[in-house]
């Protein structure tokens, strides 16, 4: 973990940072997480993760950036005690989204997905943009860690 990210989550006030130590919460580095899946997912609920990307391009609720601002930091850690049981709700995908977001953090391309599953390009991108929308994951990396993290593929699947 770098010096930023450590200093972002030592300057949590002090009723965030009780909350975030009695809910004992997982927090680690996405190849931390790849690498120990067999740890990380029963707790999945439980894990944050670290990246590098900007909170604005990616709003996963399980996913923290590291270069945001320490204000940003303490908002989404807010967000994600607040969220963490609606998420579950929210992010209902049907079967066939499930299929689509299988091959899509697989890294296969629409085109590909659509010759794959014997179905249209445009049908492939309303697909993506329902699980963007019910997810509010926008790219490609943040789908595959939330496919990682809800045991929608495995690492040898990727």
């Amino acid at each position: 973990m770098s010096t930023a990210s450590v200093s972002c989550y030592a300057a949590l006030d002090a009723t965030t940072a009780r909350v975030v130590s009695k809910s004992d919460w997982y927090v680690t580095d996405e190849s931390t997480f790849t690498a120990h899946t067999s740890f990380f997912l029963p707790k999945k609920d439980k894990t944050i993760v670290l990246t590098h990307q900007s909170s604005q391009v990616e709003s996963s609720p399980y996913l923290l950036s590291v270069n945001d601002p320490e204000e940003i930091v303490i908002t989404n850690v807010r967000r994600l005690l607040d969220t963490q049981n609606d998420c579950k709700a929210q992010s209902k995908l049907t079967q066939r989204e499930t299929s689509v977001l299988k091959l899509v953090a697989n890294g296969l391309t629409n085109k590909m997905i659509a010759d794959r599953l014997n179905i249209s390009v445009n049908t492939v991108l309303s697909h993506r943009k329902n699980i963007t929308a019910k997810l509010g994951i926008k790219s490609v990396s943040g789908l595959s860690v939330y496919a990682i993290m809800n045991g929608i593929i495995s690492l040898p699947d990727a």
